[in-house]
């Protein structure tokens, strides 16, 4: 739940550190909207990925009629596509041109009448680079 997230704002050891969240999870049938009072926390430097806008469905994959990937069912559109992107940019791209890839791959997904959309928040005034040794 999103007021969770805040929590971890509030955590002075956090304060000014890279902080990421992926949420996988549909986000329809609950269109309630919550007051958070955030006036005492500093919403800085944190990347919010959500799997699919308000209000809208999250798919999972189906590789059923693919023995090759048969392995990766019950993984999701966003997660699958999330994980792959990643592992293809994140020595040349930095976190936000690899999310907005992940938005453009899932987006062109389509089974049957069904779409995705992955929504990103940021703010970060930085560009935040994956480095591995």
């Amino acid at each position: 739940h999103e007021d969770n997230i805040l929590k971890i704002f509030e955590c002075p050891l956090l304060l000014h550190k890279p902080k990421i969240f992926f949420l996988q999870a549909c986000r329809g049938n609950d269109s309630k909207e919550e007051d958070t009072d955030t006036a005492d926390v500093e919403l800085t430097d944190f990347v919010l990925q959500y799997s699919t806008y308000s209000g809208a469905p999250a798919y999972a994959l189906d590789f059923k009629d693919d023995p090759e990937k048969q392995k990766l069912e019950g993984g999701t559109w966003f997660v699958y596509t999330l994980q792959n992107t990643f592992k293809e940019m994140y020595n040349r791209y930095d976190l936000e041109e690899m999310l907005q890839e992940v938005g453009k791959r899932v987006q062109k997904i389509r089974v049957g009448r069904c779409e995705q959309c992955p929504v990103p928040v940021y703010q970060l005034n930085y560009k935040l680079f994956f480095k591995i040794d």
